[in-house]
């Protein structure tokens, strides 16, 4: 009789086991899935984005940022915000909570950024910024050979003068910076799209009609929202101006950092008055030091524009290996290589400096580019002989350096 009360608690005992079990791998994959229905609500939204990422499931599409879809698109958000908040108090495996904390945070930004700030009734620039990217992002990509990349090209094409139009319904008195800036990136987004063209019909002559046909018509659609641009009357100077508060929440929600937008401008600004001061101590330095004084160099007249980038790509390769092997990361095998380039035309309006666009991650061939402000073809004789002083001081670490170097191609010159 013990016996089979014995076997009769274990049986339960299993059962109860098991349907805890059962309840848990439920659970896992509800949130799972839940997860993975989010991310898909985004990046269908968003496809220009799914593209830079990597995603090509929405290559053939622009953003639609008319009334109707940022209302059902808000819709769909606060249904999800609603179901993630069923896990807060989860019990979740640590990889979930890592999951759950950034799917809640692109939940959170995307809803910040259509009602809270609603960046596509104030910026032009997320328009011009849609078209050209979405163009741009997938020439860059090299998921496919562009035989294949054609058709989503021309789609995508196709849809400027409705993402323009868009814009012009949804856009009033936005502040003249927002409106500067956008005149100038249409500007050269127009000859983007005239060089991308080009490019596609020399290399696809059987589709030269229908590249040409939706390429004019793109930049045409450009140049009309140029001129409506250009009369739009301007809103408040200080209307770039998001708030506060909502800097604080994308600070907090999309960043994960713990200071507000009051301690962020203190750190900034200690730090900019350290740099500014190290700047200039070196300036002064390498002034008495470089130019003038004892370290001056011979300047070989061979030293030219493709020897600067190739020094860029050696020095790009020698921070990775000094960051590796002084312990400041870990460099996985396969992280995606990176090749300086100048920063592309269309791009130089926004980029005044440096800047680097990662390889997409989910991309299946891995390549990231870091741009470097242009350099003149034919160097005159005072731009060759800074550029040489500047490569000639440098060394792996980035210090002054006084080792004399060969005037050969830099891939050859200086040691890996």
């Amino acid at each position: 009789m013990i016996r089979k009360v014995l076997i009769a608690i274990f049986a339960i005992s299993l059962a109860v086991l098991f349907a805890g079990n059962v309840e848990s791998a439920k659970k896992k994959k509800s949130f799972n899935d839940l997860c993975l229905d989010i991310l898909e609500t985004i990046q269908s939204f968003y496809p220009t984005r799914s593209t830079e990422m990597g995603i090509h499931a929405y290559d053939h599409r622009l953003a639609d940022y008319s009334s109707s879809s940022v209302k059902k698109m808000t819709e769909k958000l606060k249904s999800h915000e609603k179901q993630l908040y069923r896990y807060k108090s989860a019990e979740l495996s640590d990889h979930q909570r890592i999951n759950y904390q950034l799917v809640k945070s692109n939940v959170d930004i995307a809803l910040l950024d259509l009602e809270g700030i609603g960046w596509h009734k104030r910026s032009p620039q997320l328009y011009v910024d849609e078209a050209i990217n979405g163009i741009y992002f997938l020439m860059l990509s090299k998921h496919a050979p562009l035989s294949e990349k054609v058709v989503p090209l021309i789609s995508r094409m196709r849809a400027v003068p409705g993402l323009l139009a868009t814009a012009r319904k949804n856009i009033k008195e936005p502040p003249r910076v927002y409106i500067e800036a956008a005149l100038e990136s249409l500007a050269s987004g127009m000859q983007f799209y005239q060089e991308v063209a080009a490019q596609l019909m020399n290399e696809l002559p059987d589709r030269a009609d229908e590249i040409l046909k939706a390429s004019t018509k793109a930049r045409e659609a450009m140049n009309d929202f140029l001129t409506y641009l250009s009369e739009l009357p301007a809103g408040p100077e200080t209307g770039f101006a998001i708030g506060k508060d909502n800097f604080d929440y994308k600070l907090s929600h999309e960043y994960f950092l713990t200071f507000d937008a009051d301690s962020l401008l203190k750190i900034g600004e200690f730090l900019l008055a350290e740099a500014q001061k190290a700047y200039h101590d070196y300036e002064a330095y390498v002034e008495t030091n470089h130019q003038n004084g004892p370290d001056s160099v011979f300047v070989p007249a061979a030293f030219a524009k493709s020897d600067v980038l190739d020094y860029y790509n050696w020095e790009t390769r020698q921070v990775k290996i000094f960051l590796e092997e002084n312990g400041f990361i870990t460099v996985p095998e396969k992280i995606a290589p990176v090749t300086v380039i100048e920063t592309p035309p269309f791009l130089r309006t926004m980029i005044s400096g440096i800047a680097y666009q990662p390889a997409g991650p989910c991309d299946s061939v891995q390549q990231g580019y870091f741009y470097v402000r242009p350099i003149p073809d034919d160097l005159d004789r005072q731009q060759l002989e800074a550029r040489y002083r500047y490569v000639h001081r440098r060394d792996s670490g980035g210090r002054s350096s006084t080792k004399p170097i060969p005037a050969t191609t830099c891939s050859s010159r200086l040691p890996v």
